[in-house]
């Protein structure tokens, strides 16, 4: 009875959380959708997309592969922001008085795994790294066993509107399949941003660009 409850009470949080996503959230969704169901048909990977909602991340559509796997990230449940690719990859293009503050209110990440990143100043740092190459990556970071690649998506203001990432087990996103499962999300990221309106831009984006204040 008392599972049953739970449930039902993780079902309510998940329609609120849903119900909470604006209408142009809903058109990013239809848009990036096509785009999803083609990266995991390249990748045999599961795929998801999240965006920020308050200060943490949420995922408002998620594309099965058929080697199913069990992800804490299920469509309308949600992340803090310092846990996992799909999350990093969008605190990383927020203003740093957004990260700041996030990190005031939050001065005890929270950790999932041993390889959950809970010190401030090194999330500071591959932050930056993110937005340097491009894509999140984590490692056993959240789920145990798995591993997930992100890149941002742009709106046609330049702003970040959403994550695409890819996650699997590490037996399958392997060193040797990596880079090029790496690649596959940043051109169907930039594939959504592009439908979107983006105009892709040279060079990183460590001048603030597409990042947003608190």
């Amino acid at each position: 009875m008392r599972n049953q409850e739970t449930r039902n009470y993780e079902i309510g949080l998940m329609l609120f959380r849903l119900g909470n996503i604006t209408g142009s959230r809903m058109k990013l969704v239809d848009i990036a959708l096509p785009h999803m169901k083609a990266l995991s048909a390249g990748s045999g990977e599961t795929v998801l997309l999240t965006v920020i909602s308050g200060r943490e991340v949420v995922c408002v559509e998620r594309v099965e592969t058929n080697g199913r796997i069990r992800l804490s990230l299920e469509r309308g449940s949600s992340l803090p922001l310092h846990a996992g690719a799909s999350s990093k990859i969008l605190l990383a293009y927020q203003k740093e008085s957004f990260v700041d503050f996030f990190l005031r209110e939050n001065p005890s990440l929270v950790r999932f795994t041993e390889r959950t990143l809970t010190d401030p100043l090194l999330l500071k740092l591959e932050l930056s790294t993110i937005r340097k190459q491009g894509f999140a990556f984590s490692d056993h970071e959240v789920d145990v066993g798995v591993r997930a690649v992100g890149s941002a998506v742009f709106n046609h203001r330049a702003e970040v509107v959403a994550g695409l990432s890819i996650a699997g087990p590490s037996e399958r996103m392997n060193d040797d399949i990596l880079p090029g499962l790496i690649l596959l999300v940043k051109e169907a990221a930039e594939k959504v941003s592009r439908d979107m309106g983006h105009e892709r831009e040279t060079g990183n984006r460590e001048d603030g660009a597409g990042m947003r204040e608190t």
